[in-house]
């Protein structure tokens, strides 16, 4: 962070931007608010940030604070690996770790010294092959020991399996399908449940429900174009799913308590 300080103006690091590849962030002294998708996360020393494709992000350049970047897209975690059928899995399992990760004491010798292995390794003067090679199998044991740390979490709340399972499905359909269902019922026919039966999987799971799910996710991507494009409040409305731009703006306000022009102006 403190390298990227010096490359780039604050004002773009401050802007809304969105991103089209997975970033992590492991803040290692100082602390720093940093926004993701116009949620503000408070990171102190051990925080690690996973973000995700499509995610707006924020940087904080007012506190001084440091940590370390690690930028990758999906189709570089197993660039080297012989086992293709593992790569669905790691990917499927990094897009649920949550945004924010508070690491053990314990826990933090391993992530950095594998983040600063691979910073210096990539400043070698390997092969472009053999140096590709071995920073994709640097990035694939950095993020298992993520999946492993999420998962000891979650095995430390008493989560379900079958319910993670169940709600991993419904969630990516969220992703998918947000701008054409509006409601629970196709979710739930296509994963083969109720709609009660997703409502209590995802209060299990994510402490909210499974109609509030779908909802969020509509208002966060309208925000995502609100701050991030110029297109016009009907043409997002469109994308979105709503038949005109009134149905699109009453819905905003009432998810946001401000209409989509009202939310734009603040972001720029």
């Amino acid at each position: 962070m403190r390298e990227l300080r010096t490359r780039a103006p604050s004002a773009d690091l401050r802007r809304p931007h969105r991103i089209e590849f997975h970033e992590l962030i492991f803040v290692t002294s100082g602390s720093c608010t940093h926004v993701v998708d116009f949620e503000p996360m408070r990171c102190a020393p051990g925080s690690v940030l996973v973000l995700q494709p499509s995610q707006v992000e924020q940087f904080d350049v007012a506190a001084p604070w440091d940590g370390w970047l690690v930028l990758f897209r999906p189709e570089q975690l197993f660039a080297a690996a012989r086992d293709k059928q593992a790569e669905p899995s790691l990917v499927e399992a990094v897009a649920e770790l949550p945004a924010r990760m508070a690491l053990r004491q314990d826990d933090h010798p391993a992530f950095l010294s594998c983040v600063a292995q691979m910073h210096k390794d990539a400043r070698t003067h390997l092969g472009t092959s053999e140096l590709q090679a071995l920073l994709s199998h640097q990035l694939c044991t950095l993020l298992v020991r993520l999946v492993l740390a999420n998962r000891r979490r979650g095995s430390a709340l008493g989560t379900d399996r079958s319910q993670v399972d169940r709600f991993r499905r419904f969630r990516q359909l969220v992703d998918r399908s947000f701008a054409q269902w509006h409601t629970l019922a196709p979710y739930a026919d296509a994963i083969g449940c109720t709609e009660r039966t997703l409502t209590r999987v995802a209060q299990a799971v994510a402490g909210t429900s499974a109609k509030a799910m779908v909802t969020n996710r509509i208002a966060l991507e309208a925000k995502r174009l609100l701050a991030h494009t110029a297109a016009p409040v009907s043409s997002i409305g469109d994308q979105l799913g709503f038949e005109d731009a009134s149905n699109f703006t009453k819905f905003f306000r009432r998810e946001t308590g401000c209409t989509p022009l009202e939310f734009r102006s603040g972001y720029r």
